[in-house]
């Protein structure tokens, strides 16, 4: 029973790395196939001869010769465009809050008294205008929620236990309740008095 066992194993193996280099091989035969079948595109050299049914890149286009020629592909006559080139593509560029200084160009949004504006060309001047179109505004100021929970009260704040006067600083320290003090400088105010009592 064990050798019948094993024999199957290793025939099963063997059926295995066989179905493998069978589905290997044939992968090979349609890649040449495909190479084979598929038109290749070139890029086209000017002064070349290029035969009917040839794909070239243009321009950013693609073109197949209706005739064996050697004139550019914008020539209708000999040729047909099979793809043609786009154009660049342009997307939405976020440049923050408006700025009268700053210059702009098309599609550059911005945002402004709580609205937001996309430029409609280049060089679009102030905003908003005529050359810019609003994509949003703020909304209205919606109705108050309800009321939270009171909070946990907070510390005492600090409360003045005492004062002193240093008169030879001219100095007035007040005491306050979480230990600290705090120092008030009086001669500017001695000064001042001084000198409106003098003038």
């Amino acid at each position: 029973m064990a050798a019948v066992a094993e024999a199957r194993a290793a025939f099963s193996d063997t059926l295995i790395r066989l179905e493998r280099a069978i589905e290997e091989r044939l992968g090979g035969l349609r890649t040449l196939i495909d190479e084979k079948n598929v038109p290749r595109v070139h890029p086209y050299v000017e002064g070349n001869v290029h035969y009917e049914g040839e794909l070239v890149t243009h321009e950013g286009s693609t073109y197949q010769a209706r005739c064996d020629t050697a004139r550019a592909p914008s020539d209708e006559e000999h040729w047909i465009c099979v793809a043609a080139g786009g154009l660049d593509g342009l997307s939405f560029r976020v440049r923050g809050t408006y700025q009268q200084d700053e210059p702009y160009s098309r599609f550059d949004v911005v945002a402004l008294n709580g609205g937001s504006f996309v430029a409609r060309r280049n060089n679009p001047g102030p905003c908003p205008g005529d050359d810019w179109q609003a994509l949003c505004f703020q909304g209205k100021k919606g109705p108050a929620g309800p009321k939270g929970d009171r909070g946990e009260r907070g510390p005492s704040g600090a409360s003045i236990k005492g004062c002193e006067l240093e008169a030879e600083r001219y100095t007035l320290i007040l005491n306050q309740g979480d230990g600290t003090s705090l120092s008030i400088n009086l001669r500017p105010f001695f000064e001042a008095y001084h000198a409106e009592c003098n003038g």
